[in-house]
């Protein structure tokens, strides 16, 4: 599949999902296709324009348990707690993708384009850079 380019749609630029200090974290759950070239903020949960440089990913090739997807990720001694309880209140405890977008506040409702599914939002939880 090839990389659509999203960035002629009506609210790509609008979306306003930007914020300091706050993370954004979905998970895939079933085995992601390795062969396929997807944006997946932007194919699979509607984003339009967002920093690339502020996302973190870490999949493996099994499905393992979230304390170890969070694991390598940066600041998730902060957050991955939240995250992590919030995925048990959703019945999931192991997964084989996690995708975390910093100083961003998704929120389904204002994108144009539906989430397809393939990923599933936790939710926006606050982050530090230093240990308190």
């Amino acid at each position: 599949m090839t990389r659509r380019d999203f960035s002629e749609d009506e609210h790509y630029y609008t979306q306003a999902f930007e914020r300091d200090g706050v993370v954004s974290v979905w998970l895939e759950l079933d085995k992601p296709d390795q062969e396929a070239d997807v944006d997946a903020l932007q194919s699979c949960c509607g984003v339009g324009y967002y920093n690339i440089d502020n996302q973190e990913a870490n999949h493996l090739d099994a499905r393992v348990s979230l304390d170890r997807l969070f694991a390598d990720v940066s600041y998730s001694e902060s957050f991955a707690p939240a995250a992590i309880d919030r995925a048990k209140e959703l019945g999931i405890d192991s997964a084989y993708w996690l995708l975390v977008q910093f100083d961003f506040a998704y929120d389904p409702s204002k994108v144009s384009r539906p989430p397809t599914g393939e990923l599933v939002f936790l939710g926006v939880f606050p982050y530090a850079t230093c240990a308190a």
